[in-house]
């Protein structure tokens, strides 16, 4: 015999009046086995369907006092009207809840918004699984250098690749170019040459254009929305309009919109490569066939590319090849010439913070709930005498936790919204530049669907405990965990405080480390490509005239502090031996104008040398090679075929960066850059001096704009990563100590109002306001130096971990610990103070009156 579905069956009886369940049922099975017997399919659809057509209002529902108690009727609207009663009743308490729970969501806004901002990173490509970027790791026996960059000639023999789809390169220009669109010029950097299949493989959002063939036409040039506007104030029909860049002439054929913020291949111009002049290495990006796999391609690549690198085996160079996908690429290791990066291991640590804020301020939430509770335990009690069911007490607990979290979670996105502008401009990070994941609006209602539940749940345990009898004379909680919680808390601000004041140290450390060379007062500019070195010289000339200009040095684009040097090989005549080694291409007044120390020998004069015909080294280049400063002077070295000696060893200086240890340096004779550096008088007004350079460089360009930039500001931003960890840890240190502290004082609010009678009568007998501080803090000092003792190793290991990253790094000094837990005990101790002196100045009649 067929049987109904069950469930529909038990939503029946759950929902039927108990006084007409078995004729409906009776009718409902009657129906079901008929119609079964055609067809038990269309049997359960039919059953299922009628169970459902009496949720209506003429329904047969079950009465309310089945599930509610005859003698005491729940009703929402004077539940919710009682909670706010309780909130006018309860100000401070209810101020303290809420913008706890405020603070709190605001901060998980920001920091989920920040995870996701970085997760998402390259995300949007459609075919993102299937590519991946060709790293290239050059090995010799003094050097290794990691690049982001690979060999050209890997797309001329995509075919030897066994399931490689595409194979696409990518190069940024290193030079601004000057964009003349007939009205005004613009110098743009973020310029890209790219093969034409580019939108084969990347996945941009085109508003015009055939993404197809877009780049096929050699003087084709594809922009994005807002370059668009920037040039031709409009959006529309910008494809066909014409362009020159570096005085060569140029055809919109596409637009696209803004690149996303969280994507490593950001670009305002698309150019399709120039094939009679490439540069032999690039981004190379391979798109795989469906079917293929990274690690397939690995296993052959080294094999099938070894015949193409002959040359650089022969010269004891071993070439090494690794595939990130594109996903991956914003979390990989930082390479040369790479895209910036970000530490996998630094946004989950960031998320980890953020779910402790949540915790934190949920629990105090709920130790503050109970504090209220306290007072509220004869009203309860007198509605449970009343008939009120613990079901129905739950449903009030309930109303009331969403009415207060509600509130909380409102007063979170107006906090968000409102400092927003202040934390981006602080942090100095773009927050909410993408939309919310759903991931984390999925978080947010199930962690504010949780807490109704918990604290309701909560409340319920508390107040329902004990007989009524006992409920009437209850007035103390006892909360070994919600202590125990205390100190978890301050252990998270011990940790906080600390781990922002090492950060802050090793970030100041690096940063005032003597860089060697003196950035101040000097500034960058670059000279059109187009621009003949005849001008150049001429316009350099009037330059140095102006009274405040010390010097003017003209270099390459990879020679200013702060760059990525290029890496080349050098032939050592002594040694007989080649060896790679960092390059830098400048003039004779590179030194002067960053103020290095020569040791030996002399500088570069103009006078003297030419291009590629003489050299200097830094001190460290003269420490590898185990010479000293002068018996390095006259040995030749050989690059690019020509021969030519060393004619000075200056002092080391970190162009690169104090992250790391000063590497060889070889300085090449090159005055012929498009760049240059000019080093001005520390007494002249740079407003001004800008003013007056202006007024020179329009006499030679008048149409091109004088862009410049501080080299020190430049330099600086090698530093933007710690800042911004740095600030960011700041603001959650506050956050933390801030929670921290209302907890406590949650505790201590209790443990007043719960020995209210106590304290009255010791008041009576002559205690002080200090015997009353001792009485509290005797509650807390134990546990604080449990949670400092049992943090403070497993802070050291970590940081002793950050610290290990960098080579020249600070000590961690246990005066550090010792400072950080004073600070947090008497951060505790002042709210402990707080407490102790509102117990103090109490009405000891109001605490005794009920006696």
């Amino acid at each position: 015999m067929s049987k109904p579905p069950k469930l529909f069956d038990r939503i029946l009886q759950w929902y039927c009046a108990q006084s007409e369940m078995e004729d409906i049922q009776g009718d409902f099975y009657e129906v079901y086995i008929e119609r079964a017997a055609s067809s038990k399919f269309k049997a359960n659809v039919l059953f299922a369907f009628d169970t459902l057509k009496l949720f209506n209002p003429f329904s047969k529902q079950r009465k309310r006092g089945t599930w509610l108690s005859e003698s005491y009727h729940f009703n929402f609207r004077n539940q919710l009207n009682r909670s706010f009663r309780y909130l006018k009743k309860y100000p401070f308490i209810n101020t303290l809840k809420i913008v706890g729970l405020g603070i709190a969501i605001s901060a998980f806004f920001y920091i989920s918004d920040y995870a996701n901002f970085h997760y998402n990173f390259d995300q949007f490509h459609e075919k993102k699984d299937r590519i991946y970027r060709v790293v290239t790791t050059v090995t010799s026996p003094d050097l290794q250098d990691v690049t982001a960059w690979s060999h050209a000639y890997l797309r001329d023999i995509a075919d030897e690749f066994p399931g490689v789809e595409q194979i696409v390169r990518l190069l940024k220009v290193e030079e601004a170019v000057v964009v003349n669109t007939g009205e005004k010029h613009f110098k743009e950097r973020e310029v890209f040459f790219s093969d034409p299949e580019f939108s084969e493989v990347f996945s941009y959002k085109w508003i015009e254009g055939n993404p197809n063939t877009a780049l096929f036409n050699p003087n084709s040039v594809v922009l994005t929305r807002s370059i668009a506007k920037k040039y031709f104030n409009d959006t529309e029909q910008i494809v066909g309009k014409a362009i020159k860049i570096d005085q060569e002439s140029y055809q919109v054929t596409g637009l696209v919109e803004d690149i996303p913020a969280n994507s490593d291949l950001k670009f305002d111009l698309l150019i399709p490569f120039d094939y009679s002049f490439m540069e032999e290495w690039m981004f190379v990006y391979v798109l795989l066939h469906p079917e293929t796999s990274g690690k397939e391609l690995a296993s052959d690549f080294g094999e099938i590319i070894t015949d193409y690198n002959d040359h650089y085996t022969d010269q004891g160079i071993s070439l090494t090849y690794s595939f990130e996908n594109i996903t991956e690429v914003h979390f990989s290791k930082p390479k040369l010439y790479d895209t910036p990066k970000m530490d996998k291991q630094r946004i989950l640590l960031f998320q980890l913070v953020g779910w402790i804020i949540l915790l934190i301020a949920s629990v105090n939430y709920i130790n503050l709930y109970a504090t209220q509770l306290l007072q509220r335990i004869r009203s309860v009690n007198v509605q449970m005498v009343v008939g009120a069911s613990k079901k129905q007490l739950l449903l009030e607990f309930c109303t009331e936790a969403f009415m207060y979290l509600s509130l909380a979670l409102s007063l979170g996105v107006l906090m968000t919204y409102l400092t927003s502008g202040l934390v981006i401009h602080y942090t100095n990070f773009s927050f909410f530049s993408i939309p919310i994941s759903a991931i984390t609006i999925v978080y947010i209602l199930i962690s504010f669907v949780g807490a109704i539940v918990l604290s309701a749940v909560y409340a319920l345990i508390i107040t329902t405990r004990r007989s009524h009898s006992q409920l009437f004379e209850a007035k103390t909680i006892k909360a070994p965990f919600r202590k125990g919680l205390i100190g978890v808390q301050f252990a998270l601000s011990f940790a906080m405080i600390l781990g922002t004041l090492v950060i802050y140290l090793q970030t100041a450390h690096i940063q005032n480390q003597p860089l060697g060379f003196n950035p101040d007062q000097t500034i960058n500019f670059q000279f059109p490509d187009y621009m003949e070195q005849s001008k150049i010289d001429v316009l350099k000339q009037e330059l140095s005239k102006l009274d405040f200009v010390q010097s003017i040095s003209q270099i390459e684009s990879n020679s200013i502090p702060g760059m990525d040097a290029w890496v080349e090989e050098y032939y050592i005549h002594e040694l007989e031996q080649t060896k790679l080694f960092e390059e830098l291409g400048v003039d004779d007044q590179y030194a002067k104008t960053l103020q290095v120390e020569v040791l030996t020998g002399e500088f570069f004069n103009e006078k003297k040398h030419q291009p590629y015909q003489a050299f200097v080294v830094n001190k460290a280049f003269v420490d590898h090679l185990g010479w000293d400063p002068y018996s390095a002077l006259d040995k030749k070295l050989n690059v690019y075929g020509h021969n030519a000696p060393i004619v000075g060893v200056v002092d080391n200086f970190y162009f690169n960066s104090p992250h790391e240890l000063i590497k060889p340096l070889i300085l090449n004779y090159s005055p012929r850059g498009a760049f240059a550096m000019a080093k001005l008088s520390s007494t002249i007004d740079l407003k001004s001096a800008i003013s007056r350079m202006e007024i020179v460089w329009h006499k030679h360009l008048p149409a091109l704009p004088f862009n410049f930039s501080f080299l020190k500001s430049d330099y600086v931003l090698q530093f933007e990563q710690e800042q911004t960890t740095l600030n960011v840890l700041g603001i959650i240190a506050g956050l933390v100590i801030t929670l921290s502290i209302l907890g406590m004082y949650a505790i201590l609010l209790m443990l007043g109002k719960a020995r209210e009678k106590e304290l009255g009568i010791r008041k009576i007998n002559g205690a002080r306001q200090v015997d009353l501080f001792t009485l509290f803090s005797k509650e807390f000092v134990k546990i604080l130096v449990i949670a400092i003792a049992l943090s403070a190793p497993i802070v050291w290991v970590g940081l002793s971990n950050w610290l290990a990253e960098y080579p020249l790094r600070i000590s961690l000094n246990p005066l550090y610990f010792v400072l950080t837990a004073v600070v947090v005990v008497f951060i505790a101790c002042g709210v402990i103070y707080i407490q102790a002196l509102k117990s103090y100045r109490s009405n000891t009649v109001d605490s005794l009156k009920y006696e």
